[in-house]
């Protein structure tokens, strides 16, 4: 029987203890989490609906139920064309570089999406800084959409 405040559809993200975590990066991950919740958290951070360890896993599993996302920010930024298949193969030359700025600048709207985007991480890091907390694994494949960018949780 799902809980009477919990939504009908969630993501679950669970947590096995092998390879390099440990039980005491789990729970410092939950105590994380329950702060947040404490201070009622930001919009573009995902609200942490529950968490625990897994009945009769003896603290081998650990889940983190959360709302649910539409996608990761990697695919959307991939199905919208904002960077290539292979980031690898771009190079930067400062000489060659288009100047994007400047009185007959109009911004498209691919542009706009990226700043919206950029604008709500920032806002998300910003708040977890204020409270002293730091993201360790910032990255687009952490990075859910559903209206707002919101960040996975993974703190340190």
């Amino acid at each position: 029987m799902r809980p009477v405040n919990m939504p009908k559809a969630f993501a679950r993200k669970i947590i096995h203890l092998t390879g390099g975590i440990s039980e005491e990066e789990v729970e410092n991950e939950a105590r994380v989490i329950d702060r947040l919740r404490q201070l009622g958290g930001h919009p573009n951070i995902v609200q942490v609906l529950r968490h625990d360890w897994l009945p009769e896993s003896f603290k081998r599993w650990y889940y983190i139920d959360m709302e649910l996302c539409a996608f990761s920010l990697q695919d959307y930024i991939r199905q919208h064309n904002h960077y290539p298949n292979d980031p690898s193969s771009l190079e930067f030359d400062a000489d060659k570089a288009p100047v994007v700025l400047g009185p007959n600048y109009s911004p498209t709207a691919k542009m706009l999406n990226m700043w919206t985007i950029g604008t709500q991480i920032v806002s998300a890091l910003r708040y977890l800084h204020e409270k002293s907390l730091v993201h360790r694994d910032l990255k687009p494949g952490n990075g859910k959409v559903l209206r707002l960018l919101k960040p996975i949780p993974d703190f340190t």
